[in-house]
């Protein structure tokens, strides 16, 4: 099972998702998984989540702050943020 806070940040993702009428289908695509896994992660019954790679692809496709995904009020400090997350995810890749 996820945490709530998993739980909060996948649902913030679903949200921009909606927002942007994007289906489950064509957001799994984005993220090379598999239609199945897409509903996982989305799903509060499984423990299936994003990674942080992926949470960074989202962002960028949706053209939303990373940081605002976490929760994280828009500031410079946010950039940063975002910043210091696309070279980790670029480090790990």
């Amino acid at each position: 099972m996820k945490t709530d806070y998993q739980n909060t940040i996948i649902l913030t993702i679903r949200s921009i998702r909606e927002k942007n009428g994007c289906n489950q289908a064509s957001l799994a695509k984005l993220l090379n998984i598999s239609d199945g896994h897409m509903g996982n992660i989305e799903s509060p019954k499984t423990s299936h989540k994003y990674t942080l790679a992926q949470i960074s692809r989202i962002c960028k496709h949706f053209n939303v702050p990373v940081s605002q995904v976490f929760g994280v009020k828009a500031t410079e400090t946010a950039a940063a943020i975002d910043e210091l997350i696309d070279n980790i995810v670029k480090y790990t890749e």
